[in-house]
């Protein structure tokens, strides 16, 4: 829908497309569909009317999934800033923001792939839990510990295996206690009985209000091991640079987009091109290697 309403350029667009992944989106092939669909449904509407009727039905979409998690739970969102991420995010911000009468968007750089930037910047972590189901009193202490050898020894065995420094790994043992005869189980850290039994009480009581006269089961150990993450697959520096030659208020050029039940000239500009403080008054698109932005009419971007 956005390749059919000229939001997408495809010559602004990656060139990853076709067998040997380096052929521009087929904007042609997009075209004859709607076509093809808009024939289908055979009620006089065009082809830009008909994918104009997938954006809005997107565009609500992702505004109701907003308005669960805020408006319906008391939240006044309109002083809020909407911001974006994927891909398609900067596609629909302005329309989504329009719905939830949000009157800023914030399109971070790298917005187009902050998922996969953040996993590649995400610290690397295994995760170890075993039953142990003892009481906890001194005598259980060596099962304990000798346990939370094995489960570390594994966990870092897997972070070595994944190019993790051996000496760079930081571990927490945990034991998840509960009042024998319930189910209600808190996590402590692995440490002696009498300092287990303080933590899990004071948590207790913090959750619950009061504790009981009964003795603690050892319901399992678990495990966190973390490598710290130290490189990331972009040099973060250049996220944040700014040029400093080659800079312009004006257009890349001017190309069709259908806006406003029309096919209009909008300017196109390339975000890396863009001076600091520079305006970009609506329609407009905004392109940059990992997404496209679209500031509807009525918007401004900065």
């Amino acid at each position: 829908r956005n390749v059919m309403l000229g939001r997408i350029q495809p010559a602004y667009f990656p060139h990853v497309f076709g067998q040997s992944g380096d052929q521009p989106l087929a904007a042609e092939v997009v075209r004859q569909t709607f076509t093809a669909l808009a024939t289908e449904i055979g009620d006089g509407r065009s082809p830009e009317q008909v994918a104009e009727g997938f954006l809005a039905i997107a565009v609500a979409n992702m505004a109701n999934a907003i308005k669960k998690i805020s408006v319906q739970k008391g939240h006044d969102i309109t002083e809020y800033a909407l911001t974006t991420f994927g891909g398609a995010g900067g596609q629909h911000a302005c329309a989504v923001a329009d719905s939830l009468g949000i009157r800023t968007v914030v399109v971070p750089p790298m917005a187009g792939v902050l998922s996969a930037l953040g996993i590649g910047l995400a610290d690397t972590s295994a995760m170890r839990e075993q039953s142990v189901e003892a009481r906890l009193e001194p005598a259980v202490m060596d099962q304990l510990l000798s346990l939370a050898g094995d489960l570390e020894a594994a966990a870092a065995a897997e972070l070595v295996d994944e190019g993790a420094p051996a000496d760079e790994i930081s571990v927490t043992h945990r034991a998840l206690l509960r009042y024998d005869g319930t189910d209600t189980a808190l996590p402590v850290s692995l440490a002696d009985p009498a300092a287990m039994v303080a933590e899990f009480e004071a948590a207790y009581r913090r959750t619950y209000s009061f504790l009981l006269d009964r003795p603690l089961v050892v319901e399992a150990l678990s495990l966190e091991a973390v490598a710290r993450t130290h490189s990331s697959p972009h040099d973060l520096a250049t996220i944040h640079s700014v040029r400093r030659s080659g800079l312009s208020q004006d257009p890349v050029e001017n190309v069709r987009m259908y806006t406003g039940g029309r096919w209009r000239a909008v300017p196109l500009y390339e975000r890396g091109g863009l001076p600091v403080g520079a305006g970009v008054a609506g329609p407009a698109i905004i392109a940059e290697p990992n997404a496209t932005t679209v500031v509807d009419s009525g918007w401004r971007a900065s």
